[in-house]
């Protein structure tokens, strides 16, 4: 694997990686020379099919499944080097044709935002004060009262499941207190 370049767009980390054909190739002969020893073809023994045969059978889902592979060890190894935090999601995508060329792709990598949070910690967060009177505190109960109440006001003695507002002074040492 060879990273030729690496560009960043915002959020998402680009690089564009070459993998030699000889490399290929060589995963593709392993992975078939391992299969002659376990394939049953019609009219050959167990072990005995011809190399060129398996190749023209399978080669194509082997180089299928080396090149996923080689996509998913790339995309490892660059994490690995680059060390870029935050990851979201790693997309590959191959960019060239794979017979007889080195195979170019491109890894899209896409990350959360990296931001700084000691900034967070040097600020100093001020409780705005705040002073209420009597005034505004019977204020705020009487548009209670006239928003969600049901209440009758009447000048009649107390019955029984009657809602009651009691006006009382408290005194303190024979002093009035608010």
């Amino acid at each position: 694997m060879k990273l030729l370049s690496e560009e960043r767009k915002g959020f998402e980390h680009i690089f564009k990686v070459q993998v030699e054909y000889d490399f290929l190739s060589q995963k593709v002969s392993e992975k078939l020379i391992s299969l002659t020893k376990k394939v049953h073809i019609h009219g050959f023994r167990l072990g005995k099919v011809p190399f060129s045969l398996l190749q023209k059978k399978y080669g194509n889902s082997i180089l299928s499944e080396v090149i996923e592979n080689v996509l998913s060890d790339s995309s490892k190894k660059i994490l690995e080097r680059k060390k870029i935090p935050n990851v979201i999601d790693i997309r590959c995508e191959i960019i060239s044709s794979i017979r007889q060329k080195p195979l170019l792709f491109n890894v899209y990598v896409h990350t959360f935002p990296d931001f700084n949070t000691d900034c967070l910690y040097k600020k100093e967060i001020l409780q705005p004060e705040v002073s209420l009177n009597n005034n505004h505190v019977n204020m705020v109960i009487q548009n209670i009262l006239n928003e969600h109440a049901l209440w009758n006001i009447v000048e009649r003695a107390i019955s029984l499941n009657d809602l009651v507002t009691i006006e009382h002074t408290c005194f303190s040492n024979d002093k009035k207190s608010n």
